[in-house]
């Protein structure tokens, strides 16, 4: 039997270098649970009841050492040693030295029944003896006490029954409970992000989706800025989404002309089928023509030696032959290969999965819908399994989004909708596709510079679209290359990189999802109920902290780790302020007042995110 929840089902901290018993039994106090667990060696998670569906298993099965001293155990792969917090105002008695202790603990808080310290499925699945559930009666059950009891030297003896002991160490206390014991506990929930990465021998790549169609002012100096930034977050080349626009192909040969340059940067070509023409041999002609032309550039992508290829649509071309395998085939890359350009294809084309294993015209796939849920559900894995399913041995490119959001009227472009983009969804999916690595060679950001559809990453430079500057204006989302870098150094490298920098990366809407725009002459965008009122951010911490973030009069704190931690917080009109402490002292404090107030009065709808940067 399979039960899908966590043991302990509050906070938890994972990649804890420093972890010990005593510093997750400290967090966990500090943040107001009654449950520690430890497990994997650096992993600590907390809670206040824990799920009914375990197992109970031998001490043996706790070997793992703990990352912060080796002498003590932190459970193991699915196995959990918990630990239930007394307070000392709840205890009664005295020990042999003088310290109050409960005389039955575990009958006044404990939620399991009394017995072994260890239990399986801490961080994801709890998995029970068999579909019985058949629970043995354990033998003891470990309590420890920490408050305001002055500790001896080396520990304290903790006597709760006559049947249990335990020696919990307390030489040693974690940053989060210095910083947070002249303030109010950390009650707000806090994401972890996990370190087990899947191991792969291949190489990785990283590109974003650049639309060409927004450079008309751009020259080759404006390119390089372009490649130097993405350059700096990990990002190894551009898909460049060339449309039909006279002048596109003159601001294509300078975006290759500027990565030839700067070196260990690349480019291909995403051909816009939406836009350009392909119900003709002319047609295939001039892409056959495009196509050779940059092909030849030393800053040409390659994969697997041959010139990378892709489209966004196409699924219905096929230059005047009988069918699209035909037209892709006969009319694209045959005439390709004759010339010596020999391509390697991957197209984003919208069609049914199950044909894309026949397709003879398709290396592989950009799956452009999987960076965004399509339901009001946070986004899960269940595209790309159908995908990565479908096409077999081609390759699978997943896509990487943050947001999107468009609003523009019947007689213009006609879109005005919205995806969901919260569960931080930008990070989310970086993480799952993490998770693929070992599948996955390459992946695509979508996108750049999208400005019309709020999806952008970059600054916001070149030639926005008409009408998009309401919802584009005053909100940067430039941040939002900090995290890039950081998710892929992980995609590339299998290794999260050590935070080195205290900061704060956080978005949120400018108005709720339901207000009513005083001034605007269009309608909500369709799916506007799919989103939530919260402001999301991702705290990139060197050690424990304490986080406090408002949101006009909300307000919450965060125990915080080493590493990346992610917390969100309901709005309320105001601006938004958020503050690290650490052993009593601020380490950072960021307040939006100037840059972003959130209003419950609009004058236009925007549910584009504004992101703020506390560095």
């Amino acid at each position: 039997m399979f039960v899908d929840a966590r043991v302990l089902p509050g906070i938890h901290f994972y990649g804890q270098k420093d972890l010990t018993v005593d510093k997750c039994i400290v967090m966990c106090e500090d943040a107001g649970y009654t449950f520690a667990g430890v497990e994997w060696g650096e992993e600590c998670y907390c809670g206040n009841n824990t799920v009914s569906s375990i197992q109970y298993v031998d001490d043996s099965e706790c070997s793992m050492p703990c990352a912060g001293d080796s002498s003590e155990t932190c459970g193991e792969n699915f196995r959990m040693e918990i630990f239930q917090l007394t307070t000392a105002e709840e205890c009664e008695g005295e020990d042999d030295e003088g310290v109050s202790a409960s005389a039955s603990s575990t009958s006044s808080k404990a939620a399991l029944p009394t017995g072994n310290m260890l239990v399986t499925g801490g961080s994801t699945t709890v998995i029970a003896a068999s579909s019985t559930a058949v629970i043995p009666t354990p033998s003891s059950f470990v309590t420890s006490i920490r408050s305001s009891v002055k500790p001896s030297s080396t520990s304290v003896v903790v006597k709760p029954s006559s049947t249990s002991v335990a020696v919990v160490p307390t030489s040693k206390t974690s940053a989060a409970a210095a910083s947070s014991s002249s303030g109010p506990k950390p009650t707000g929930l806090v994401e972890r992000v996990s370190t087990d990465i899947p191991s792969s021998n291949r190489a990785h790549e990283v590109y974003a989706h650049h639309m060409v169609g927004n450079t008309y002012p751009y020259g080759k100096a404006d390119w390089a800025k372009d490649i130097a930034n993405a350059k700096a977050a990990g990002i190894d080349g551009f898909a460049l989404n060339m449309g039909s626009d006279w002048w596109q192909a003159a601001r294509v040969a300078d975006a290759y002309a500027a990565a030839t340059e700067a070196g260990g940067f690349t480019m291909f070509l995403s051909l816009d089928m939406t836009a350009m023409g392909c119900g003709s041999v002319t047609d295939a002609a001039t892409l056959v023509a495009l196509v050779t032309t940059f092909g030849r550039s030393s800053a040409q992508t390659k994969h697997n030696g041959k010139v990378l290829v892709s489209t966004f649509s196409g699924e219905n071309c096929n230059f005047g032959q009988g069918s699209t395998s035909d037209g892709w085939n006969v009319m694209f890359k045959q005439p390709l290969k004759l010339v010596g350009t020999d391509i390697f294809f991957v197209p984003s084309v919208f069609s049914d999965p199950s044909t894309f294993g026949s397709a003879s015209w398709m290396d592989g796939e950009l799956n452009w819908n999987s960076g965004w849920p399509m339901s009001a559900s946070a986004l899960d894995t269940s595209s790309d399994d159908q995908y990565a399913a479908a096409l077999g041995s081609k390759e699978y490119m997943p896509a990487i989004s943050p947001f999107f959001f468009t609003h523009f009227p019947t007689w213009g472009w006609n879109k005005n909708w919205i995806y969901r983009s919260d569960d931080f969804l930008y990070a989310r999916r970086w993480e799952q596709v993490i998770a693929m690595r070992d599948t996955v060679k390459f992946t695509e950001i979508l996108t750049w510079n999208d400005y019309g559809e709020s999806s952008y990453i970059s600054p916001t430079v070149g030639a926005l679209p008409s009408g998009s500057e309401v919802w584009v204006d005053g909100f940067s989302h430039e941040a939002l290359l900090d995290v890039t870098q950081y998710y892929a150094a992980a995609f590339k490298t299998g290794t999260y990189p050590a935070v080195t920098q205290d900061k704060v990366i956080w978005w949120a809407r400018p108005h709720p999802k339901a207000a009513t725009a005083t001034s605007d002459y269009m309608s909500r965008p369709s799916r506007w109920d799919e989103t939530e009122d919260n402001v999301y951010a991702l705290v990139f911490s060197t050690g424990d902290g304490v986080v406090t973030m408002t949101s006009g009069s909300n307000k919450e704190t965060y125990a915080v780790s080493a590493g990346l931690n992610k917390i969100k917080l309901g709005m309320s009109a105001g601006s938004v302020t958020i503050k690290l402490t650490r052993n009593g002292s601020n380490v950072f404090s960021y307040d939006s007042t100037g840059e972003f107030s959130y209003t419950t009065s609009p004058a236009n709808y925007n549910y584009n995110y504004f992101v703020g940067n506390s560095s």
